[in-house]
């Protein structure tokens, strides 16, 4: 322990007239050594002659401007022009939520009416949810993001328990899917049009009272309750 392997010299091999044109410059060659394995208790270094030291404000690290403390001003004229965008805990609200779902998006009854850029969706409303056809409502989202029936069955079977949480629930596929296997179900989502699409589909499947629909960023609610 403690001892260092022997350097081995980067002018092995050199010749002879390199060799002496290295000395008469002041550089030490270090002679290479037989084995790789042989050790010595002291290592060896390389001497490159080097006859002025180098300016030691060269290495320094390089110096960050000094924090200019945030005064009374600065903060009224923030909250001035543009308030803080994260939102405490007690965002998440239910109130905001609208009451009637059916005049946000269209009820598509059949493939005419659905957009073009929708139309490949419409051959899996069925998939999507089984009870389509009594009035489930999807918004552009919604169509392509929806976890289908059979899927958020599957899982809604592996997650069953009391109460669960599913932070990004859309037009809410999966928490109708756990309102079945689940006692309580707490749906989180941004965006009020699609909690209220959730609501709305919740009540055709029979299990909205077993959901709590709760606007709001599931991010900054997670964040501010780990603080």
């Amino acid at each position: 322990m403690g001892r260092s392997r022997k350097a081995i010299s980067a002018f092995a091999g050199l010749t002879p007239e390199i060799k002496e044109a290295l000395r008469a410059s002041s550089v030490t060659v270090v002679q290479p050594v037989s084995s790789v394995a042989a050790v010595v208790d002291e290592p060896i270094t390389l001497d490159y002659g080097i006859a002025d030291e180098p300016d030691p404000s060269l290495f320094a690290p390089a110096q960050r401007p000094a924090k200019r403390r945030r005064t009374d001003e600065d903060n009224s004229s923030e909250l001035d022009e543009a308030p803080s965008s994260k939102k405490p805990a007690h965002a998440l609200s239910k109130g905001l939520i609208p009451s009637d779902a059916t005049s946000l998006v269209p009820f598509y009854a059949s493939e005419d009416d659905v957009p073009a850029h929708l139309q490949k969706y419409w051959c899996q409303r069925d998939r999507l949810f089984s009870r389509f056809s009594e009035g489930c409502l999807l918004d552009e989202e919604g169509w392509y993001s929806v976890t289908p029936e059979r899927v958020a069955n599957q899982i809604a079977d592996r997650c069953a328990c009391n109460v669960i949480l599913d932070a990004f629930c859309g037009v809410g596929g999966n928490a109708i899917a756990f309102a079945q296997t689940c006692e309580r179900v707490i749906a989180i989502d941004n965006s009020p049009t699609r909690l209220a699409l959730a609501r709305h589909n919740a009540k055709i499947y029979g299990v909205a009272d077993r959901i709590e629909f709760i606007l709001g960023d599931f991010l900054d609610f997670a964040r501010s309750s780990a603080a």
